[in-house]
């Protein structure tokens, strides 16, 4: 269970919709829903349910939602007692690959309460368009992921021009049907997983997907599929492997589904979310605030 989860569901039933939330949250409906679905699985209750009025809770996911409130209220009285960036107002276009979609509405959170007067708008772009913009000074800042095979980045990137400064950390596992023979293994390699189609929930994963994979062979089939239900039941039907990140501070634990096991992948690779500037560019005060706040974050 995460932070971010609590706002996620607070704004869904706050406006009766998963894709009004999702634009209120700067996060793709799919990842929103995907989000919720794991916090239903994790907590074993059906929080949403759907009527005539929208989307609406449970009487269980009113009972979350009221807990919630009265946490996320004692996180801003306590965030109240920080040092705040209050220099910091007015609005901001911060750029961001999609892959960071269910990263960005915690860090949103976290920058608002650290500076309450300043308008973050997200502007989703992909890897090398941003590479571009910061290195021609069209924008100063971005949020970014870079992946890593046995301690290599694997992405194109100038070291003599950009600086990453890494806030969060992710490992990948696998999830597999008990109905194929690999659901036995404790570990597994992405060379084992190349036998069979390997799928991700969103086409905001692609580059990331297809650049580990590809370091160890050529994978059966890639299937990308939005609909992050139909990909469970793919995955549960035995059709297809997904192919998933976990926080590395996160232990990785059994599936709520009995039909489906969760397996470490073991080969050394892992992303690492965070944010890029360029060396040699001088920050404005906004952007440099921003890294401050960000800087703050690192590994929370």
């Amino acid at each position: 269970m995460r932070i971010e989860q609590f706002y996620y569901l607070k704004t869904v039933i706050q406006e009766h919709s998963i894709n009004s939330a999702s634009k209120k949250l700067h996060i793709s409906p799919q990842a929103l829903s995907r989000s919720l679905i794991h916090l239903e699985e994790e907590l074993n209750v059906k929080l949403l349910k759907r009527s005539r009025y929208g989307v609406v809770p449970t009487e269980k996911g009113q009972r979350l939602l009221n807990a919630a409130e009265i946490f996320l209220a004692e996180l801003e009285t306590l965030s109240e007692k920080q040092p705040q960036s209050n220099s910091l107002s007015g609005e901001f276009h911060l750029l961001s690959t999609r892959a960071l979609g269910h990263f960005v509405p915690n860090l949103l959170a976290q920058i608002y309460l650290a500076a309450p007067e300043l308008n973050i708008v997200i502007d989703y772009s992909n890897y090398h368009d941003i590479l571009a913009k910061i290195l021609d000074h069209t924008a100063e800042i971005a949020l970014t992921n870079l992946s890593f095979v046995n301690g290599k980045n694997i992405y194109e990137f100038d070291e003599k021009r950009l600086l990453f400064y890494p806030l969060q950390e992710y490992h990948y596992f696998c999830q597999v049907s008990t109905k194929l023979p690999i659901s036995v293994y404790k570990t597994i390699s992405l060379k084992t997983l190349l036998d069979y189609p390997l799928i991700t929930y969103s086409h905001s994963n692609e580059y990331s997907i297809i650049s580990i994979v590809e370091h160890f062979g050529k994978p059966r089939k890639i299937i990308y599929e939005e609909n992050s239900l139909l990909a469970a039941e793919m995955v549960n039907a035995g059709l297809a492997v997904a192919i998933k990140t976990i926080s590395q501070k996160e232990p990785l634990v059994a599936n709520t589904n009995n039909n489906i096991v969760n397996i470490k992948i073991t080969d050394d690779i892992k992303t690492i979310f965070g944010f890029l500037i360029h060396q040699n560019q001088s920050l404005s005060a906004m952007s440099a605030g921003i890294a401050d706040i960000l800087k703050t974050l690192a590994y929370q």
